[in-house]
């Protein structure tokens, strides 16, 4: 409410239903376009991250080996066949991966979108500079949620690297 009031402040009154019309198109026009583009992100970078964590799965040792032997050891006792128990582990380790996979996307959607609102923040630091007059205590507050949105970025994004080294984590 706030936001609409705000953008039509400055439309005579007699253009207000116009005003209103063109609010109201552009905001439904951002959320359309920001929950595609989300959604677009999200596929894209689990298709990547599919391919760079399956690149790095090796079933002749390490943990990919440990965990294939413990799912076949389990498939066993619970009566599967031996040579159908290979194909059922591997089929469960491409379902991991591709979950590790997907939250690897999901969390490169959320910093997409952290940019995206900190870079929506330089405007609104620009016009409480401009209306204010100078760097005083109003822009302040706008200089730390860009740094903190920045922060974050960095963080999680160190985070998901470091995830991404241990294969099955």
């Amino acid at each position: 409410p706030n936001m609409g009031k705000a953008a039509l402040s400055a439309v005579p009154s007699e253009k207000m239903a116009q005003g209103a019309g063109t609010f109201n198109f552009f905001r439904q026009l951002g959320g359309a376009f920001g929950v595609n583009m989300t959604a677009v992100t999200i596929e894209m970078r689990t298709a990547y991250h599919a391919d760079f964590l399956t690149a790095t799965q090796v079933s002749d040792k390490g943990p990919t080996a440990e965990m294939l032997d413990k799912v076949r050891e389990l498939l066993n006792a619970a009566g599967v066949p031996s040579p159908t128990d290979g194909a059922v582990a591997l089929d469960f380790l491409g379902k991991v991966l591709y979950a590790q996979a997907n939250t690897f996307a999901f969390h490169d959607s959320f910093r997409q979108l952290a940019l995206i609102f900190g870079l929506t923040l330089i405007p609104a630091f620009i016009l409480i500079v401009a209306i204010a007059g100078d760097m005083t205590s109003p822009g302040l507050p706008a200089a730390a949620a860009v740094a903190v949105i920045v922060g974050m970025w960095f963080y999680e994004d160190s985070y998901v690297r470091a995830g991404q080294s241990v294969p099955l984590s």
